[in-house]
C-alpha cells in the first residue's frame, strides 16, 4: 500500500497506530484534530478508497478506512478521501475476510 509515493505498509502489524501521540506532543493540542477536506472529484466508488475515520464533522484524527465495496455513496461528504491503495489490493480483500472477535480484533496475527 502506497501513499504520496512515500509512505508504505508492507509488513506493518495491524493492531493499533499510536503516531497521534507524537503529533499531539509536537503540535499541542490545536493538532488533535483537523478539518473534512472534502473534493467534489474524489468519492467511493471502487474498493482501495483510503479516507479518514472520524466520529463527525471536522474530527479527523489519526485514523483511516480503507473500502472493500464499489459504490460506497453514503460515504460521501462524509470523510476525507486521501488515497487509493496503488497495489496490493488481493491483501486488503484477504484482511477483510479473517475472522475477528466481538470488538472486531482479528484473530490472527495480521502482517
Amino acid at each position: 500500500m502506497i501513499f504520496n509515493n512515500n509512505f508504505f505498509l508492507n509488513k506493518t502489524l495491524f493492531q493499533r497506530l499510536i503516531i497521534f501521540v507524537i503529533f499531539r506532543i509536537l503540535y499541542g493540542e490545536q493538532a488533535k484534530f483537523f478539518a473534512d477536506e472534502f473534493k467534489p472529484s474524489l468519492r467511493h466508488k471502487k474498493s482501495g478508497t483510503v479516507a479518514m475515520a472520524n466520529p463527525g464533522p471536522n474530527l479527523n484524527a489519526s485514523q483511516f478506512y480503507i473500502t472493500v465495496g464499489e459504490n460506497m455513496n453514503s460515504l460521501d461528504d462524509q470523510h476525507t478521501i486521501f488515497g487509493i491503495v496503488a497495489e496490493g489490493l488481493e491483501t486488503v480483500m484477504k484482511i477483510n475476510e479473517s475472522f475477528t472477535d466481538q470488538e472486531g480484533r482479528p484473530l490472527q496475527v495480521i502482517r
